[in-house]
């Protein structure tokens, strides 16, 4: 895990989240999206709800303002907000710090594997990844669901009703997913040659995606 990432783990989960919090992007600041999110036409909730439109990571993003559990921002022109309506034992600033960052995360990606790299630019995990690259492919699991991220298993949403589980091995890799329903973990999973997810076998179908957001189209 890098040192970055390591700060930014302790500041939203131990004691340093009154410092985060002072030093949260400010309105009129530009920065990137820290990892991939997902909206819900202008709204990015903290759920991050996996079936709806993804904004990769390393996005652009600014600052325009910030509300009652909101940050008003502009992503490609366009105006959203990032709602924290779970993880409320956080201060909203602090969460503020980990999803919009100052230096693009993509800039990590080329030393990580091939595979890993375009896991991370579908939104999708893979056995193996590190704490770092999950985090960049999924988003931070919602808080009110995983006070720690030390704990052995990170759980996500899917859908407003399916879920999933990241489970992680001693060395802090994945190895294993687990979807409440068998498609929910086809569609979220890379497939594999030994275990392909079959995205046609019933796999929900994600929204379209923001992909005029992406830098350089």
């Amino acid at each position: 895990m890098s040192p970055r990432i390591a700060l930014l783990l302790l500041a939203a989960f131990g004691p340093a989240a009154q410092v985060a919090a002072q030093t949260a992007p400010a309105a009129g600041q530009s920065g990137y999206t820290c990892c991939t999110f997902h909206h819900s036409g202008d709204w990015i909730s903290d759920a991050n709800w996996f079936i709806h439109p993804k904004i990769p990571a390393g996005t652009p993003i600014r600052v325009v303002a910030y509300g009652d559990w909101r940050v008003d921002v502009d992503i490609g022109g366009r105006r959203m907000s990032l709602g924290l309506d779970y993880g409320r034992k956080q201060n909203l600033r602090t969460w503020a710090k980990l999803m919009i960052v100052a230096e693009d995360p993509k800039e990590s990606f080329d030393a990580w594997p091939a595979s890993v790299h375009e896991a991370v630019k579908a939104g999708k995990v893979a056995l193996g990844m590190t704490k770092e690259q999950v985090i960049a492919a999924l988003g931070y699991p919602p808080a009110h669901a995983t006070a720690s991220l030390d704990t052995v298993q990170w759980k996500y949403w899917y859908s407003t009703h399916g879920t999933y589980l990241v489970s992680w091995d001693e060395s802090g890799q994945v190895s294993e997913v687990h979807g409440s329903e068998p498609q929910i973990r086809r569609a979220v999973l890379v497939a594999t040659e030994e275990e392909p997810t079959r995205a046609q076998d019933g796999a929900p179908a994600q929204l379209k995606d923001l992909e005029g957001l992406l830098p350089g189209k």
